[in-house]
């Protein structure tokens, strides 16, 4: 197939795609206002996809591991011979994408550890404002003579 037997293909095909992809969109979004007008709870706002509820959850590590592969896949690529500096490039991508693994597993660590810091405080809160409002109905015990 030549270059302009592509071309032609891509510009009949570029535009179809985007057609019927417009076209999805537009029907889901009717039926989500369809929705919203027989039950108010639903909201207007869909719920993500799964491939945009994956790309948000594991976005850090995409892009961790996902940039330092680049230079690798293009250093690999190339036919002429190996030189120290692809060696150098090959090895401190390999090791920004260890360590961005490690990284960002122990983000996630501190940001749960952190939440529950944060529910921990926030119960002591209720209590010691629910042992302020209560009378007390006992005096409080002291310890000695």
């Amino acid at each position: 197939m030549s270059s302009g037997e592509l071309i032609a293909v891509a510009a009949v095909a570029v535009p179809s795609g985007t057609a019927l992809l417009v076209a999805y969109w537009h029907r889901k979004q009717m039926r989500q206002i369809e929705e919203f007008r027989r039950d108010p709870s639903v909201g207007l706002r869909p719920p993500p996809s799964r491939f945009w509820a994956f790309l948000k959850l594991h976005r850090l590590i995409l892009v961790g591991v996902g940039l330092p592969a680049l230079c690798p896949a293009g250093e690999l690529s190339l036919t002429g011979p190996v030189t120290r500096l692809t060696v150098l490039a090959i090895t401190s991508n390999v090791s920004a994408m260890l360590y961005s693994v490690l990284v960002v597993d122990d983000i996630r660590r501190i940001l749960r550890l952190l939440t529950a810091m944060i529910d921990l405080q926030a119960k002591h809160l209720e209590v010691t404002k629910w042992g302020l409002t209560k009378e007390p109905t006992q005096p409080p015990r002291t310890t000695g003579g």
